[in-house]
């Protein structure tokens, strides 16, 4: 598992157009902070891989078998792979995986701000980067558990909130600096807004759990 402080790291690296609060969150209600997680939707999910390989030849085979996986950290679709530019063993690469998952959240909500006012453009961007719709995803109750996991992630339960850059062990640290390295280059990454949903004490902060309903 990767435990919060690190996973904060990798946000900041790997999603910089996301606020961390928001990946962290969303990686806490996908896969609590395994990057070796694989759900198979509609059928039982295998045992837990032991390994990073382990994890690429069980998500292989059963892709071959034409199972529908999510993968990793932020649980990216299998289908969605191709169209991310990604191979299975890259979904299980942290970087690559929050990287991911900031392109598809990102394009969410630019779909949804053309819906609805920003505090539930947001939502909708949530809920369509879970069931791939606007709604369901507030059905499902997976809206509310993003918004859960943001309040739960206070200043408190992260070391390094305040102000100590937290460390990444060894291995994951050379791995993440060298995926960063090709991920969203500079005038691509600069030129994003950045999707500002649970960061506290930001210039331009948007309200997500104000009062009044969704």
């Amino acid at each position: 598992m990767v435990d919060l402080a690190a996973l904060f790291e990798l946000a900041q690296r790997c999603a910089p157009t996301i606020a961390p609060m928001t990946m962290v969150s969303i990686v806490q209600v996908e896969s609590r902070g395994n990057p070796l997680a694989i759900n198979v939707n509609r059928a039982p999910d295998p045992p837990p891989a032991g390994s990073r390989e382990q994890a690429i030849a069980t998500a292989e085979r059963l892709i071959a078998q034409g199972q529908n996986l999510d993968l990793g950290l932020a649980q990216i679709n299998s289908r969605n792979l191709a169209p991310l530019g990604l191979t299975v063993a890259d979904a299980f690469e942290p970087c690559k995986n929050l990287a991911a998952s900031a392109t598809l959240l990102q394009a969410n909500y630019v779909a949804a701000a053309r819906l609805a006012p920003a505090q539930q453009a947001l939502r909708m961007a949530f809920s369509a980067y879970n069931t791939g719709n606007h709604r369901r995803g507030f059905l499902n109750g997976y809206v509310a558990k993003v918004e859960a996991e943001a309040i739960k992630l206070s200043p408190g339960a992260i070391s390094g909130a305040s102000g100590i850059k937290p460390a990444l062990p060894p291995a994951l640290q050379a791995a993440v600096e060298a995926a960063a390295e090709n991920i969203g280059g500079g005038e691509q990454t600069a030129s994003k807004p950045s999707l500002d949903v649970f960061a506290r004490g930001a210039s331009r902060t948007i309200v997500v759990f104000g009062g009044g309903g969704q």
